[in-house]
C-alpha cells in the first residue's frame, strides 16, 4: 500500500522531521493496528532523539549571532537555512530554472544587501549557480545536503544535519576569517 504524506517544509530540519515521524506513525498503525503501539513506543525514542539533536544544534548555532548574517541560497534549502538562524535575503531554483537575468540581479541584490554566505544544496545538480553568485558578490560559497547520505557519513538523519550545520558554521568562520 502507498501513503503519500503531504508535509511541507524541508524535512532536515526538525520540527518538520518530527511531524513526518508522527505522520509515518499514524500511517503505519492504521494500516497495522494490531502493531500501533510498536510504532508509538518507536516514535517516541525518534522524537525525543529529532528534539535533542535540534536543541543541539540550535545551542551550537546561537554563538553565531547569525540572524544578522545576510545570505542567499538554493530555495531548496530555504527552510533549514532559516532554521539555523541565518537572515535569507533572497532564494534561488535550481540551475535548469535560472536565466542569466536572474543571476545578475540576485547578484546584485546580494551586493545591496550585503550577502556574504551563498547556500547551496547538492540534490539540485550542479553547484555552478551558487559559485557564480558567491563569486559574483565576493561571498562564500558552501553546499549542503538536502537528504541523509548525500556526504560521507551521514547516513542517518541526525549525522546529515549536525553535518549541514557545521558546513554552516565552517562557512561564517571563512567569511569572518576573510573579512579580518
Amino acid at each position: 500500500k502507498v501513503v503519500i504524506l503531504n508535509i511541507p517544509g524541508n524535512w532536515m530540519t526538525p520540527t518538520v522531521q518530527a511531524q513526518a515521524v508522527g505522520n509515518i506513525t499514524s500511517s503505519l498503525a492504521e494500516i497495522d493496528p494490531q502493531n500501533a503501539s510498536y510504532y508509538q513506543s518507536n516514535a517516541e525514542s525518534e522524537l525525543a532523539a529529532i528534539t535533542a539533536k535540534g536543541n543541539e544544534l540550535k545551542a551550537k548555532l546561537a554563538a553565531g549571532n547569525l540572524s544578522q548574517v545576510n545570505v542567499l541560497c538554493d530555495a531548496q534549502i530555504t527552510d533549514l537555512v532559516q532554521w539555523a538562524g541565518f537572515n535569507v535575503v533572497a532564494s534561488y531554483p535550481r540551475p535548469e530554472d535560472i536565466s542569466a537575468k536572474k543571476m545578475q540581479e540576485l547578484i546584485d541584490q546580494g551586493k545591496q544587501a550585503g550577502v556574504v554566505i551563498v547556500i547551496g544544496n547538492l540534490q539540485s545538480g550542479t553547484p555552478d549557480v551558487g559559485v557564480t553568485i558567491a563569486s559574483g558578490i565576493g561571498a562564500v560559497q558552501v553546499t549542503l545536503s538536502n537528504f541523509p547520505g548525500g556526504f560521507d557519513d551521514t547516513e542517518t538523519w541526525e549525522k546529515a544535519i549536525e553535518k549541514d550545520v557545521n558546513l554552516m558554521l565552517e562557512a561564517l568562520a571563512t567569511y569572518r576569517g576573510n573579512s579580518h
